[in-house]
């Protein structure tokens, strides 16, 4: 059944089903103990926004998932990435109404 031939109400459990998949997958690489598993949750996030941007505003990413990047990388002892992220997030919430939601507070 195509896509446009569902409810509002099963479009909108079909973008919580999606979005979910992101931040679970990220969440899985953040808590990896694998050399590198920061930097693959970076990725996946970095992904996630560009799909964004290119009009896929459902799938606009969580402070879940900035966070738990941000957990990765202080992890594996990559202070510095952990704060460039810290401040891509400031920049982000800052420079685009979308993503107010993800101004860093006091859990990450």
């Amino acid at each position: 059944m195509p896509i446009h031939w569902l409810t509002l109400s099963s479009r909108m459990h079909l973008t919580f089903i999606f979005h979910n998949r992101y931040v679970a997958v990220i969440d899985a690489w953040a808590k990896s103990k694998e050399v590198g598993s920061a930097e693959r949750a970076h990725d996946i996030l970095r992904h996630q926004l560009r799909l964004c941007e290119k009009g896929r505003a459902e799938l606009r990413p969580s402070i879940a998932s900035f966070t738990a990047v941000v957990d990765a990388y202080a992890t594996e002892g990559l202070a510095e990435k952990a704060e460039e992220l810290l401040n891509e997030m400031e920049q982000l919430s800052e420079s685009n109404p979308a993503f107010r939601h993800i101004r860093p507070n006091r859990i990450t």
